[in-house]
């Protein structure tokens, strides 16, 4: 016998909750994804790497701001961390609210799939430039 899931069948929680969660966690449209266990030394290496060549290529622009693994609230039921965020123009108080220029995001095997499916989607669709 085999059952599928559906997103309605399952609880949905929000901002409110995810608040006060402890660990790493992302969540999109409501459903929690653990961000467990943390990266390892391989995607640090690779994400600080990254983050120093965007950094050196804006020295130029006092608008622009590399922000790694900040969590962007997109909304009450959705909050993601990306590996790398650029801003620019920004008003970031906290955490931002408003989609990056640009995401980078390391694939690692236990979230490549999320990463560029879920995640992909849901960046294009809230405007993420690049």
């Amino acid at each position: 016998m085999s059952y599928q899931i559906h997103l309605k069948d399952l609880p949905e929680y929000s901002y409110e909750d995810y608040a006060s969660w402890e660990g790493r966690w992302e969540l999109i449209m409501g459903v929690p994804f653990s961000m467990k266990p943390s990266p390892g030394r391989n995607h640090h290496w690779v994400s600080n790497k990254i983050a120093y060549q965007i950094n050196r290529g804006l020295d130029h622009c006092a608008r622009c701001e590399v922000l790694p693994a900040i969590n962007w609230k997109i909304s009450e039921n959705t909050v993601v961390c990306p590996d790398i965020a650029v801003y620019c123009d920004a008003e970031i108080v906290d955490y931002p609210t408003e989609a990056p220029a640009l995401i980078v995001e390391i694939l690692s095997p236990s979230t490549s799939r999320k990463d560029k499916n879920l995640k992909f989607d849901l960046c294009e669709r809230e405007g993420v430039g690049y």
